[in-house]
């Protein structure tokens, strides 16, 4: 995402698959795949919802920005796994960075089955497990 269009069309895109069975079974990853394809399930929900989806990045990427006529309306970060304290701090600083540049107060990270409410700096913060959010 990026109020410039030009810059919107420069920048490299992200593809996602609409099959996540078919994407496992022909991977050559030798990597744990679970937030990638966390976050292929999050990216084929929001298109199914009809929603205009783009990513944001700045200093730090943040996975997900819905728009509503082109203005950013929801931001969405996307992580299996949040245990982890470094893992944690990351999720949070590019989601709190991208909610900062887009002028929102409100953002989710979706996580396999962590559930928490935070408010950090006045910006709050769902984190809300994936079978929540698709229900």
């Amino acid at each position: 995402y990026h109020q410039n269009f030009k810059v919107q069309t420069r920048d490299p895109k992200k593809v996602y698959s609409v099959d996540t069975g078919l994407w496992t079974a022909v991977s050559r990853s030798i990597h744990d795949d679970s937030t990638r394809l966390l976050e292929n399930i999050v990216c084929v929900e929001l298109r199914r919802r009809e929603k205009e989806v783009s990513y944001f990045k700045e200093r730090y990427e943040l996975d997900f920005i819905v728009s509503e006529n082109y203005k950013p309306v929801e931001a969405i970060q996307v992580c299996y796994d949040l245990s982890d304290p470094v893992t944690r701090e990351r999720e949070l600083r590019a989601l709190g960075e991208g909610m900062d540049v887009l002028g929102l107060n409100r953002g989710s990270i979706i996580s396999y089955d962590h559930e928490e409410r935070l408010n950090i700096d006045g910006k709050n913060i769902d984190i809300v497990p994936i079978y929540t959010w698709l229900s």
